[in-house]
């Protein structure tokens, strides 16, 4: 025989038996649990699929296993509401007094000169101020809702400490979905004061499970208390 006949035929061989191997360890690897977070990816056209079918489809296999669907979890998350006893305006104005604001030319100038991340965590820290939260920004849905015919009194405000966010994403870079976090402010027609809303940070940061995030959650959530607690004590 020819040896590069022999070579070819070799060759051809081990390609059928990774090919196999590789279909048998993922069709496993597909069945044995239900897909996680990480398991995603998005192909050319934007649909999810497992790694698995990723694997499948990389030994040269089409995309048919069950397991190509995306993956639903419910999760708990708790939610606080507190009812401040100020006015709508009063509550606003609190609030907006207890937080932080971010220097938009300041983070331009970290960046501009590739800042060290000491220098970032004490910009971060002075715009922030004694609350540690920084207000990124707000929406007034109320001012648009009022054009329906009814008077609605809501707003919305994206607030978070950048210095825990960034270490949060580190672990788990779908944090960013949750930090910044949002709190609303509403009043509702015949009620006696102005509510805030939010969902609790250690609440949804569980959500991504990783332990060594709990300690960033349970911070966030003293922050926003202690805003909380001073909108209603001023």
């Amino acid at each position: 025989m020819d040896p590069r006949q022999a070579l070819r035929g070799s060759r051809l061989r081990s390609q059928r038996h990774g090919l196999l191997h590789c279909d048998c360890a993922n069709r496993r690897r597909a069945t044995s649990r239900p897909p996680s977070h990480a398991d995603y990816g998005t192909d050319a056209r934007g649909v999810f699929y497992t790694e698995a079918a990723f694997a499948l489809h990389d030994c040269g296999r089409e995309r048919t296993i069950a397991s190509s669907a995306p993956a639903t979890t419910t999760r708990v998350i708790e939610q606080t509401s507190i009812n401040t006893g100020l006015t709508y305006e009063g509550a606003i104005s609190a609030f907006e007094r207890s937080i932080g604001r971010l220097d938009v030319p300041g983070s331009q100038a970290l960046r501009a000169r590739a800042a060290s991340w000491s220098e970032v965590k004490a910009e971060m820290a002075r715009m922030a101020g004694p609350s540690g939260l920084t207000l990124f920004t707000h929406f007034d849905q109320g001012s648009i809702a009022t054009l329906a015919g009814r008077k609605i009194r809501c707003r919305i405000y994206l607030i978070g400490n950048p210095a825990i966010a960034t270490q949060i994403v580190c672990i788990d870079v779908r944090g960013s979905f949750y930090v910044p976090f949002r709190v609303a402010i509403f009043q509702e027609d015949d009620a006696s004061g102005a509510v805030i809303l939010f969902d609790r940070p250690s609440s949804f940061l569980a959500v991504l499970e990783h332990p060594e995030l709990k300690e960033f959650g349970l911070a966030l959530d003293a922050k926003i208390d202690a805003v909380v607690q001073r909108v209603k004590n001023p």
